[in-house]
């Protein structure tokens, strides 16, 4: 399923009665009446006012279990602890009403997020270098620091660090904003970007006026970021007298990224008094690629209104006559221009055009022509999920229909299994579009180790790939059924072999399910 982001703007256009709980909240809006956003990978986010405090709303625009996961875990965390360099943002499930690309009713997930109180570090650094203030921009040096040595300490991952996800407070501390790409789990790139990060910040006290070449080419934007350190260690190697700087930029681009060495270091740089490098002015020449003919990242990201990651050799980007994918000059590399586009995985894409959703290859030609509801490319079975006139199909990478647009509804697969509901009932199909377990169930959840949970009336049963039931688990009426977690796993597996359970076969026997046109 996905979203059109012109349906989100209605609902937040028109807020009477579309938000579950987040009463009185509306959007803000530019002088022409628009709303203020940004667009992300599948998603959008736009500033809005709450109880007289602005924040920042994010909106899925198509259905993502792992990203939603991630976004609700994060959330939950940083409500619940007090840190100094995270904003707290809260979760709200099914909060925001909005029809969906068939016009029919759906409530989204949202995220909200205090607007950080400062100002952003890309901004904080331009007045600061004018100023000349290299005392000021050397002291957050040890604010990055500071912020590395609590990611070596907690397991939390922002994965999105630049001079634009960073805000400074009026006491010289930072704060990390910007968590859509965040989780549970720490990340080698934060470290390696927060240690360029204050390279790069000592680089500017020692020489204020090189930030303008800095900023000019998108050094300090997350996917550049990170080689700035190294960078900037191998032009000291043409200044005399900076053995020690040397040696201390090298440690901070090759230190462990979770261990203390590379906070040590950091600390050693934050200490290091300023002088003007003649060599510094290099860096420009050294990673803006000046003269090469190639226009630099700054040219490129100018030109465009979003731009995706490199996948498969292209890039998705926006710009006012819509979605196209680019290659990393900034020249459109496959034809034609889309109302959206997703990433290329295994040499396939979902598209939307203004006729409906298709399925591209890499030279851009249709292998799923653009005329249905929706169109879900699952690159790990190879085969597409396709929605027309309400009911959906599976089809092979190549376009050929595999099973007709007979089922009320396809969920996403898993170790090579699919839910399907056929009228009222659940059953699962393979990857070739085979019924293997029938429609029998009153709900059904994707496989997990060789095991999914399913409801049948009051009773939630553990199956396996034949159907066969493993166990049957005793819950709370009032607990919500989800996908087999590990616990639950390792319970239904404890309870199996313990033989507390009623253990039966309910298909072994029966023959293959057939489905009808009609369900």
């Amino acid at each position: 399923m996905s979203i059109h982001l012109s349906s989100i703007i209605e609902s937040l256009l028109n807020p009477n009665g579309r938000f579950r709980t987040l009463d009185g909240i509306y959007v803000v809006r530019t002088d022409d009446g628009e709303p203020v956003m940004v667009l992300g990978e599948g998603t959008a986010y736009f500033t809005v006012v709450w109880h007289d405090e602005e924040y920042t709303l994010q909106c899925l625009l198509r259905d993502d279990e792992a990203q939603r996961v991630a976004l609700e875990e994060v959330a939950l965390y940083t409500g619940r602890i007090e840190c100094p360099y995270l904003v707290p943002q809260s979760f709200h499930a099914q909060e925001l009403l909005v029809f969906d690309t068939a016009d029919r009713p759906v409530w989204v997930d949202v995220t909200l997020q205090r607007t950080a109180r400062g100002q952003r570090l890309d901004e904080w650094l331009a007045h600061t270098s004018e100023r000349g203030d290299a005392e000021a921009v050397r002291a957050l040096v040890g604010a990055v620091a500071d912020v590395a040595q609590w990611l070596a300490a907690n397991d939390f991952g922002h994965r999105r660090i630049s001079a634009r996800s960073v805000y400074v407070t009026s006491e010289n501390g930072l704060i990390l904003t910007d968590y859509r790409r965040a989780s549970r789990r720490r990340s080698p790139d934060d470290f390696t970007t927060l240690g360029s990060l204050a390279a790069a910040l000592y680089a500017v006290a020692c020489q204020p006026e090189i930030y303008g070449e800095i900023v000019r080419d998108n050094l300090l934007k997350t996917n550049r970021l990170h080689k700035l350190a190294s960078i900037l260690a191998d032009i000291m190697e043409e200044e005399k007298d900076a053995a020690e700087l040397k040696e201390l930029l090298t440690a901070v681009a090759q230190s462990d990224s979770t261990s203390e060495e590379l906070c040590h270091a950091l600390r050693c740089l934050a200490s290091t008094p300023v002088r003007n490098y003649r060599s510094l002015g290099e860096i420009a020449a050294r990673v803006g690629q000046r003269g090469s003919g190639e226009p630099s990242a700054a040219d490129i990201a100018e030109k465009y209104i979003f731009m995706g990651r490199m996948q498969e050799g292209v890039i998705r980007a926006l710009d006012g006559g819509g979605w196209l994918y680019i290659d990393r000059h900034g020249r459109q590399a496959i034809p034609g221009r889309f109302v959206c586009v997703d990433d290329f995985s295994e040499g396939r894409a979902a598209v939307e055009t203004e006729a409906g959703h298709g399925l591209i290859d890499r030279d851009g030609r249709f292998v799923i022509e653009p005329q249905h509801e929706d169109v879900e490319w699952d690159s790990v079975h190879n085969v597409a999920i396709v929605t027309s006139g309400g009911l959906s199909g599976l089809y092979s990478r190549d376009g050929e229909s595999l099973t007709g647009f007979i089922y009320d509804h396809i969920l996403s697969g898993n170790e090579g299994m699919f839910p399907v509901r056929c009228g009222t009932k659940y059953g699962y199909m393979n990857r070739d579009g085979r019924i293997v377990i029938r429609p029998q169930y009153d709900d059904a959840f994707g496989f997990n180790k060789g095991m999914a949970r399913v409801r049948s009336g009051n009773r939630e049963l553990v199956i396996d790939p034949s159907g066969h039931r493993i166990a049957t688990i005793q819950t709370p009426a009032t607990k919500k059924a989800t996908e087999m977690s590990d616990d639950m796993i390792a319970m239904a597996v404890a309870v199996a072999a313990a033989a507390t359970v009623e253990m039966e076969a309910e298909n072994s026997l029966r023959p293959a399910y057939k489905p009808t046109p009609v369900c």
